[in-house]
């Protein structure tokens, strides 16, 4: 059985980016969300996916997540 996991991916770079094309083709990740620090957060979508500013209520989506973390 193939399970897809959902997955939010820290950051809107260009390293975001490649992350985004890897987890959406070649794993079993769905991309749900971009979490990016307010300061930072240039665009509201990426590839269609909401950018979101990081907070204390959390991301977009509910349930379990993962977290891939990228640096400028």
């Amino acid at each position: 059985m193939n399970i897809t996991r959902n997955l939010i991916i820290v950051g809107d770079s260009a390293f975001a980016e490649v992350a985004y094309e890897y987890f959406t083709h070649d794993s079993p990740y769905r991309v749900v969300a971009f979490a990016v620090e307010r300061e930072f957060l240039t665009k509201t979508r990426l590839f269609g996916v909401a950018a979101s500013t990081t907070g204390p209520t959390g991301g977009p989506a509910s349930g379990p997540m993962t977290a891939a973390i990228s640096s400028p």
